[in-house]
């Protein structure tokens, strides 16, 4: 441990300021993941790539991976590794609720296809 994140009686100082990068690979890996959710849903969505495949299941299934990829690590980067960064919080808070919405909604089109 740094000088800086030691408290005065040697124990780790975990009140640090919430407005700093991310300290962990899970809290950087929490926010990238984050972040590709908007891109590749414009991809897949938007068929800006002429893909055949996209009009299968892979496309509703690999954002839904995606999102709830980003959702499980925002999670652990919070919990786990105690990273309270902002980038992390806000990561969290997007990719959470997303997670449920999306996953909920592919599996009720898995149990009535329409």
């Amino acid at each position: 441990m740094s000088a800086d994140t030691m408290a005065e009686d040697s124990r780790p100082n975990r009140h640090l300021s919430i407005w700093r990068l991310p300290s962990s690979g899970t809290g950087w890996a929490a926010v990238v993941l984050a972040v590709a959710i908007v891109p590749v849903a414009w991809v897949l969505m938007s068929h800006a790539l002429p893909w055949e495949l996209l009009d299968t299941a892979f496309a509703p299934i690999l954002l839904v991976s995606l999102i709830d990829a980003a959702a499980v690590t925002a999670v652990l980067a919070l919990f786990r590794r105690h990273d309270r960064s902002v980038f992390v919080v806000v990561s969290t808070v997007f990719a959470v609720p997303l997670a449920v919405c999306a996953t909920i909604v592919l599996i009720l089109e898995a149990i009535f296809p329409h």
